[in-house]
């Protein structure tokens, strides 16, 4: 893999400019530039740096199969504090959890009642005629 040119594709994706990963991650502008082109190849410490930026782990950066995010979920994210990161990933991880398990409790009756308002409906275990 081409690190230089994989650094450039998810810091492109992202809107980022060359100056503002720089400096998120940093390190120099033109450090960043010379990787990007080939020039330099960044220590595995250096990467994690620009990953930390990127809002990506070495394994996804690496990894051929992304994880589409959305870029107005991407800029919201730069406009917060690591620890208001941390508190706004403990939340998601939460109402994943809280989805998950409204959808074990009775998956077909929220699959069919998606478009309405079923959230206000009273949550109600599903018989074994029902699953």
């Amino acid at each position: 893999m081409d690190v230089g040119k994989r650094l450039k594709e998810l810091r492109e994706k992202r809107g980022i400019t060359v100056n503002k990963l720089a400096n998120l991650a940093g390190l120099s502008q033109s450090f960043l530039r010379e990787i990007e082109l080939g020039d330099k190849k960044p220590t595995v410490e250096t990467l994690s740096y620009f990953c930390d930026a990127l809002g990506v782990s070495l394994g996804q950066f690496f990894s051929e199969n992304e994880v589409s995010i959305e870029p107005a979920l991407l800029t919201a994210l730069q406009g917060l504090s690591s620890s208001q990161q941390l508190m706004l990933a403990d939340l998601l991880a939460s109402l994943n959890n809280i989805v998950s398990n409204i959808h074990c409790l009775c998956p077909q009756k929220i699959l069919d009642n998606r478009e309405k308002q079923w959230y206000n409906r009273p949550i109600i275990k599903c018989s074994d005629e029902e699953k």
